[in-house]
């Protein structure tokens, strides 16, 4: 399948071999940052605002990595080791970003995470004036993110 967005997105730097290898998996670490705090989960079009999100919170002194979690099902069958080394147990701290439903990232999220997602139908506009409206902003996402 081949799904496309419909907003601009800046391109996430990182190499054509990590992605490859990372989808594989279902999960990979986009951004790394020593000692983080946290944990942005993402996929698609929204990495992107993650990693933005992740630059903004380091003007704070507030360190997070950035996770893209394409497939939940290639994810749950890697070892339990693996999970770990992308999903730190001890970082309750997550925010998840998805332009669509919030169905399934609970588990990704932990039980003191956020979900940002989309669970209403029919909203059109201008695609930045849609993604302010459902909190789609890096403001938003920080202040989300602070929260926790």
């Amino acid at each position: 399948m081949l799904v496309l967005e419909r907003q601009a997105t800046a391109p996430v730097t990182h190499s054509l071999d990590q992605a490859i290898e990372g989808v594989s998996l279902g999960g990979y670490i986009v951004s790394e940052v020593k000692n983080p705090v946290g944990i942005l989960i993402a996929t698609g079009s929204e990495v992107s605002l993650a990693v933005e999100v992740q630059k903004a919170l380091a003007k704070e002194n507030i360190l997070v990595n950035v996770v893209s979690l394409p497939s939940w099902d290639l994810f749950e069958i890697q070892s339990k080791e693996y999970k770990e080394k992308i999903l730190p147990n001890h970082l309750t701290k997550r925010v998840t970003i998805e332009m669509a439903s919030k169905l399934g990232w609970r588990e990704y999220a932990g039980p003191e995470g956020k979900i940002i997602s989309v669970d209403s139908f029919g909203y059109s506009g201008d695609p930045e004036e849609v993604m302010e409206a459902f909190g789609f902003t890096v403001d938003n996402v920080v202040n989300e993110f602070k929260s926790l």
